[in-house]
């Protein structure tokens, strides 16, 4: 996490310090001109330039967030050049204007004292939003390269804070420093920082396909070291350089830094002018007066040069005692036979280590193979479906300890190789998981049909309750709200659709693909319902509509005992429930008048609440830090929703949000899906897994 923080702690620091005393000067002038009326239009522009940077920001990250896998990494190429091209521009104009700059904003804020007291608060403005969204663009390209985002966001907020106190004590006289040779050492820094995005913006479009390569590796460490080891991911995180990299990505690495970092030195040693003093702020920027040794550019230049120079062996050295002290793959590729006969006979395990086996299928069945603990319970790697007369590897890091390899066919056949011991010394990284088994998903099965049971009582319940008022009342206020409770109730149930085969499409099928659209006979159920109470078209009886749906209701909890729910439902449903809220509420596409998506959405969660409830024993047993992590993001999701729900149970609709609440609402959906993804994969069933 902090090997994250480090470079978006250095951005925060660098530009939080550079807008500081930006501000600085705009204030020591308006003071000095004797004209404090004027802070407040001063204080306004900069307040509305931290705004747009902070909805730079969340325009950027929803907008990825709700993309496809191939646009977010186009997206995230394409910024993230961008970026580094504004953040050397950036580089380059603050050592050619740091003299001149505070002179410079002195004479327009004084220019614009004298005028209107308008042109201070865009003179504050310009001067800010452009540090700010630059600051912004980096700041998110930075984290995009991580693969989480609390350690980057650390890393900014202290970056910006820190740079915050150091503007305060400059401008309080409590504080001096050259910032001459600050700028130049964190530009050096950012070059470094830089020329990692680089790579990482070539990776980004080469998975989208436009640029080429994706295959063709300038190197693999993954062999000699543990890519999860705290060594490799504090060199991801401050450098961006991976122990796989393309030829590719390398290159753009080189092509960016050498040339780039040579011309900021060269650029410093062509400075012939004094080094400044340590000064002041509003002043820091200004020349002194005095006459400095010439040595001082000269020996500046050196130092970057020495810094980059370092800073470049340092990557250098690190990657080669990583691989040299690194857990190693001991050995060469160790070959496995399965036959039909026998599970891994006569095999030997290797000396602890990183190993390669090579699995052979010669038996004339579909094999799933595992190797495990000797106790049969715990597994280090399997590769499934592994065909007849084919070979696939696995790579696994093996601690000292006993062994078994399993080996499973489709048709249940369960068989174990003999148990061997593996010496040796202990090895970072080996990692033992206990795999899936159908008895643990079937109780989390029989768990949630029981809950459901007693949901589709009251489902029942409510759905005589509004057939009732509907005859009575017809397009009622009163009718439209028992629709929603009743809907809601059904919604709730979000896990079991699978199970309720075609009451599903009865009970709550949508009018896509069917010939005639709304008006189609085949439409039914409590979208059809909602589109009669609320719109009223011509022809609509929504008294044959509730009936049709009430007899539907009961013909599903009658059938539902003697229904068969997949195992797999369960884990898969756990982010499905939200990915269809994403795709249906929170475009409209199920809004048939009642505007209740927001509603709807609301039950989405609940339903995945009860989701994850009755899978929550195998999946803490494997993944114990995900529950509690989706929970509070449901939470956080929850309370945003009910923001939208008056005390009178009426909800807002889409239509009446804001382009920010829309966006809020859309990014922590987005960001519940991906965060709820992982479940699937880690409560899979292998294929020859039964219900």
């Amino acid at each position: 996490m902090w090997g994250d923080a480090v470079p978006n702690l250095l951005i925060g620091l660098r530009e939080g310090l550079e807008a500081g005393l930006i501000v600085s000067i705009l204030i020591g002038t308006v003071v000095r001109g004797d004209r404090r009326d004027r802070l407040g239009q001063l204080w306004a522009g900069v307040a509305c330039a931290a705004g747009l940077s902070l909805a730079f920001g969340a325009v950027l990250t929803f907008a990825a967030t709700n993309l496809s896998t191939a646009g977010q990494e186009t997206i995230g190429g394409v910024l993230s050049l961008a970026a580094v091209g504004f953040v050397t521009w950036m580089v380059f104009w603050m050592r050619r204007s740091a003299r001149t700059l505070s002179a410079d904003l002195r004479n327009r804020t004084e220019a614009a004292l004298a005028v209107d007291g308008r042109v201070v608060f865009v003179i504050a403005f310009l001067a800010v939003a452009r540090e700010g969204l630059e600051t912004a663009l980096f700041l998110w390209s930075t984290t995009r390269t991580t693969s989480e985002s609390a350690g980057p966001l650390i890393g900014a907020v202290i970056g910006l804070a820190f740079a915050g106190l150091l503007c305060w004590a400059l401008y309080r006289q409590a504080l001096r420093i050259n910032l001459a040779r600050f700028f130049t050492w964190t530009g050096a820094a950012l070059v470094v920082i830089a020329a990692g995005v680089v790579g990482y913006g070539v990776r980004e479009l080469q998975g989208a396909g436009i640029l080429p390569g994706i295959n063709t590796n300038a190197f693999d460490l993954t062999t000699h070291i543990d890519p999860s080891a705290w060594y490799p991911r504090l060199v991801e995180g401050v450098f961006n350089i991976t122990p796989t990299m393309t030829v590719l990505q390398v290159v753009g690495y080189v092509i960016y830094f050498v040339p780039v970092l040579s011309f900021f030195v060269l650029l410093n040693r062509r400075a012939h002018s004094p080094a400044p003093a340590p000064v002041r702020a509003p002043d820091a920027f200004e020349s002194p007066t005095r006459t400095a040794p010439t040595r001082a550019p000269q020996m500046a230049s050196n130092r970057v040069l020495v810094l980059g120079a370092s800073g470049l062996v340092a990557v250098v050295a690190t990657v080669a005692i990583i691989t040299v002290i690194g857990p190693k793959q001991t050995g060469g590729t160790t070959p496995i036979t399965i036959s039909e006969s026998a599970c891994a006979p006569n095999w030997s395990p290797p000396t602890s280590g990183r190993h390669t086996f090579e699995i052979r299928n010669t038996s004339p069945k579909l094999v799933e193979i595992y190797l495990m603990d000797a106790n049969r319970t715990t597994a280090h790697g399997e590769i499934e479906g592994l065909a007849p007369g084919t070979s696939r590897t696995l790579a696994v890091a093996i601690a000292p300890g006993s062994y078994v390899w399993r080996c499973v066919t489709p048709d249940g056949h369960d068989s174990f190789s003999a148990s061997a011991r593996a010496n040796g010394a202990p090895i970072a990284g080996a990692v033992a998981y206990r795999p899936v088994t159908a008895a643990e998903l079937d109780t989390a099965k029989h768990t949630y049909r029981r809950q459901v049971a007693g949901m589709l009582d009251t489902l029942s319940a409510d759905s005589d309750r509004l057939l009732t008022t509907v005859r009575t009342s017809g397009a009622s206020g009163k009718a439209k709200a028992f629709w929603l409770q009743a809907h809601l109730d059904y919604i709730r149930l979000g896990a079991a659709y699978g199970t309720f085969g075609d009451f599903d499409t009865k009970i709550n099928g949508r009018p896509k693909g069917l010939p005639a659209g709304v008006s189609d006979p085949g439409f039914t159920g409590f979208l059809r319902l909602e589109y009669e109470l609320w719109q009223n078209p011509v022809g609509a009886n929504p008294a044959a509509t509730a009936a049709q749906l009430d007899t539907d209701v009961h013909g599903l909890v009658a059938a539902f005992p003697a229904q068969n729910t997949d195992l797999r439902d369960l884990p898969l449903r756990a982010h499905e429930i939200l990915e269809n809220g994403l795709q249906f509420e929170l475009t409209g596409i199920n809004d048939h008048g009642g505007h209740t998506n927001l509603a709807t959405l609301r039950a989405d969660v609940d339903a995945t609440r009860i989701v994850l409830r009755a899978i929550s024993a195998p999946l803490t047993s494997r993944n114990p830090r995900i529950l509690p992590h989706v929970t509070h993001s449901l939470d956080q999701l929850a309370a945003t929703l009910d923001r939208f729900h008056s005390p009178d149970g009426s909800w807002a609709s889409l239509t009446s949000l804001t382009t920010t609440q829309r966006q809020t609402i859309n990014g922590q959906v987005g960001q519940l899906v991906e965060e709820l993804a992982p479940i699937p994969d880690n409560l899979e069933l292998p294929p020859s897994s039964t219900n």
